[in-house]
C-alpha cells in the first residue's frame, strides 16, 4: 500500500541517517512486514470466507491485525522518542559549538584590538616626540630670536630622523 511503502521509506531513511539505531529500525521493519502480511491474509479471508473470518483474524490475540498494529505503533513510537532524544542532543551540541565559536571570535577580535593599540602606542612614542622637537625648533627660528647653532637631538634612523638630520646640517 502507498501508506505502508511511505512508512518503510521513512524507516529506511532513518536507518541511513542513524546507524546507531539499527537494532530498533530492524525491529520496526520486521513488525511492519508482519503487519503487512497479516493485512493481506485478513483481506484474503474477507474476500474468500467473508466478514466473520476476516474479523476473527483481525481480533485474534498476538497474531491478529489489531494486536500487530498496536505493536507497530508502539515500536514506531519508541523509535520516534529515541530520534527526538538524538535530535535534542545534536541541537545542544550545535548550540555549544556555536557558543564556542562566538567566544573564539570575540577573543580573537580583542587580541587584535590589543595588538593594534600597542602598535599605535609604539608608533606614537616613536614619531611624535621627534616631530615635537622639530616643530619647537622651527618655531624658535621663525620667531627670529633663536640660536641657529642649536642642534636637535636625533636618535632615530627613520624618516623623521632624516628630516632632523637635514635640519641640523
Amino acid at each position: 500500500s502507498p501508506t505502508g511503502a511511505g512508512v518503510c521509506r521513512y524507516v529506511d531513511a532513518v536507518a541511513g541517517n542513524e546507524p546507531a539505531m539499527k537494532a530498533e529500525i530492524d525491529v520496526a521493519r520486521q513488525t511492519l512486514s508482519q503487519l503487512y502480511a497479516t493485512g493481506r491474509k485478513m483481506a484474503d479471508l474477507y474476500m474468500q470466507k467473508g466478514r466473520e473470518a476476516g474479523n476473527e483474524l483481525m481480533k485474534a490475540k498476538t497474531v491478529g491485525f489489531d494486536d500487530q498494529m498496536a505493536l507497530v505503533e508502539a515500536n514506531l513510537q519508541r523509535l520516534v522518542e529515541k530520534l527526538d532524544v538524538l535530535r535534542e542532543n545534536e541541537n545542544r551540541q550545535l548550540v555549544q559549538k556555536k557558543n564556542q565559536a562566538a567566544w573564539i571570535i570575540i577573543s580573537l577580535g580583542l587580541t587584535i584590538l590589543v595588538f593594534m593599540c600597542v602598535g599605535s602606542l609604539v608608533l606614537y612614542r616613536k614619531i611624535i616626540p621627534p616631530l615635537s622637537d622639530l616643530h619647537s625648533s622651527l618655531r624658535n627660528i621663525n620667531s627670529g630670536e633663536a640660536d641657529l647653532t642649536q642642534r636637535i637631538p636625533n636618535q632615530s634612523r627613520d624618516e623623521v630622523g632624516g628630516i632632523i638630520d637635514q635640519f641640523n646640517a
